[in-house]
């Protein structure tokens, strides 16, 4: 073969063949691992930033309950602690994201009840600081939606 040949092959190998490959190889690494890790340590999060503790308020059964949030955020990432001082000091861990305002997440019992899991889709109101909206729990034959509410509270 002449040398001729031998770099056109060469070059289409590299530029039809190895180009898509190396390209899709970066795309796949910027979306799956790059941007993410980026977003999780906030170097361009420019999204809300959330108080790290809240008051939650809800009514169950005609009775108004209240509970205690403390949360962390990292970016859209959101995680942390309910605790149900009404409920015996029954505990949930819970995490979410918050996306344009919007914040949804699952928990778990660790106290009281240890079974007990749900999720909530709250709200951040225009102008408002409160989050407003909907948790649903499991019952034994139902799910129960529950509106509720979470105002900051003082960080003292």
């Amino acid at each position: 073969m002449t040398p001729g040949i031998v770099n056109a092959i060469g070059s289409f190998v590299l530029k039809e063949v190895l180009g898509p490959i190396a390209t899709f190889l970066v795309g796949w690494l910027w979306k799956d691992y790059l941007w993410p890790t980026m977003q999780d340590y906030s170097f361009l999060y420019q999204g809300t930033h959330l108080a790290s503790r809240y008051t939650a308020e809800f009514t169950l059964y005609g009775t108004t309950r209240t509970e205690i949030v403390e949360l962390k955020q990292r970016a859209y990432r959101i995680w942390g602690e309910i605790r149900s001082p009404q409920a015996g000091d029954g505990t949930y861990k819970f995490e979410g994201t918050l996306v344009d305002n919007v914040l949804r997440g699952t928990y778990d019992g660790t106290t009281w009840k240890p079974s007990t899991r749900g999720s909530f889709l709250l709200t951040i109101l225009p102008g408002k600081k409160d989050l407003e909206g909907w948790f649903l729990e499991p019952g034994d034959k139902d799910i129960h939606p529950v509106k509720y509410k979470w105002s900051p509270r003082d960080q003292g």
